[in-house]
């Protein structure tokens, strides 16, 4: 979703497109002139594949559940069973997120949050400004604004969409579809946003939040008669950053220049483990159940199709599937020895990063195609039996001897 950042679309967008080659957009610009050099930048970049306007999906204000607009479109196009970023033009994703969505496991963190830092106006700013405010503001963005408030508030900003969950159109402050829950938060991960960038557009924006009602306190100081634009810290009392905030863990907030956080916030996490044992989408499961029901004993053969029923089955929540998850690991080590090279648990086709990277960067924003990761696998040889499979793993039948008595649920037959 954008409105009124052509100032800095094109430095967003050169960004992003290094991790999104399918983009779609909301926009919410005004004026013939932004609408006119916003539809330029928009159009010099192939990646960018869909435009909607807000006139194209309400009569009055847009709320952030008309993200269901662009997510109707993104499964029209592309199917489900992806990864999706939602991401504002004034924001920056410097790191790459494959290997950190690569090292978390749809089925058990449909969701994940990162980081979200707000870059401000300082006072240090100030002086460069008065001297050469046109120069000033023509230089790019991250070098001209480079102080924050760390370590930024948690915001969900990845879901994996199975096309089941939907936003609720007139529903704000909802960056995710409504029924999802806050996932586990990605700490090395941070997205920088910038929406102070100039004093006139500081008010500009303070003016227009006001009149929408919309996080009046964020903006109080730009409507004041002589307005404060360049501050030392954000924190307000009536800001997310005042000390009394504690909806995050990692606080207080502090006020850090972005050069001098150590080993820099915006550094690739590319050390973040890979380890998911079970396969993402339905079609996955299937083989990944026929793989391990090959490598294990007859007497281990219901739990692998129970465990592939439970994991597929609407009546689990993620923790439940979690568990499940780690308790088929667990069953298996202890019949058949710890997991390793020898473990049978290893013929388990995983969706990671590496030689399969490349196909994580499809899709309305990362795609986990089954079909192209198994491809990647060394060894994997497709038939046309096992590409037209479609027999849901929920329904196939579960053999008697093997139960999993899971937490708040209890034994599921």
């Amino acid at each position: 979703m954008i409105r009124n950042e052509d100032d800095i679309l094109r430095e967003m967008l050169d960004v992003a497109t290094q991790w999104f080659d399918r983009i779609l957009v909301l926009d919410g610009t005004t004026g013939a002139e932004r609408v006119a050099r916003t539809d330029v930048i928009l159009q010099a970049f192939p990646e960018v594949v869909f435009v909607a306007r807000d006139s194209d999906v309400s009569d009055g204000p847009v709320r952030d559940g008309a993200r269901q607009f662009l997510l109707d479109e993104a499964r029209r196009r592309y199917g489900v069973d992806q990864w999706i970023g939602v991401l504002h033009a004034d924001e920056f994703m410097d790191q790459d997120p494959r290997p950190m969505l690569s090292s978390r496991h749809p089925l058990l963190d449909p969701t994940i949050r990162v980081r979200l830092v707000h870059a401000f106006l300082h006072t240090t700013d100030a002086e460069h400004w008065k001297a050469d405010p046109e120069a000033w503001e023509s230089t790019p963005i991250r070098q001209r604004i480079r102080h924050a408030m760390w370590p930024g508030v948690p915001e969900t900003r990845f879901f994996f969409d199975r096309g089941s969950r939907d936003y609720v159109v007139d529903h704000h402050s909802k960056t995710v579809p409504t029924s999802f829950r806050a996932g586990p938060i990605e700490h090395g991960y941070c997205i920088v946003q910038y929406n102070e960038r100039t004093p006139s557009q500081a008010v500009e924006r303070g003016m227009s939040r006001n009149s929408t009602g919309w996080q009046n306190e964020h903006y109080a100081r730009f409507l004041e008669e002589h307005p404060d634009v360049f501050v030392d810290s954000l924190e307000t009392p009536t800001s997310p950053f005042a000390p009394e905030f504690r909806g995050d863990p990692d606080g207080p907030f502090r006020v850090v220049n972005l050069d001098d956080v150590p080993a820099g916030p915006l550094q690739a996490n590319s050390d973040a483990p890979v380890d998911p044992t079970i396969p993402s989408t339905r079609l996955d499961i299937m083989r990944w159940s026929a793989d391990v029901r090959s490598a294990l004993p007859c007497e281990m053969h219901s739990l692998v199709d129970y465990t592939a029923r439970l994991l597929t089955s609407s009546r689990l929540s993620t923790t439940q599937r979690r568990w499940v998850a780690a308790e088929f690991d667990a069953r298996v080590a202890r019949n058949h020895g710890t997991r390793g090279d020898s473990s049978p648990t290893n013929a388990v086709p995983s969706v990671q990063g590496g030689n399969n990277s490349a196909h994580v960067r499809n899709g309305g924003a990362f795609r986990r195609d089954a079909a192209a990761v198994l491809r990647a696998r060394p060894g994997h040889q497709e038939t046309s039996s096992n590409m037209n499979q479609s027999t849901p793993a929920d329904i196939a039948p579960i053999r008697t001897g093997e139960r999993l008595d899971v937490p708040g649920i209890g034994e599921i037959r």
